[in-house]
């Protein structure tokens, strides 16, 4: 079963997304992937792109 604020607070507690506040709407918060994660894609991407 998905459990998407469950999923969204471990992946903000282990540091790769940041919730962020929009500059639009005070109400909602934007989700931004943090360098670590942006790291682990490109390195992902390099060893299966080789």
């Amino acid at each position: 079963m998905l459990n998407t604020r469950k999923h969204l607070n471990h992946l903000t507690r282990h540091g790769w997304v940041e919730l962020i506040q929009d500059t639009k709407d005070k109400r909602q918060k934007l989700l931004t992937p943090t360098d670590k994660l942006k790291k682990l894609i490109n390195d992902l991407g390099k060893n299966f792109f080789n």
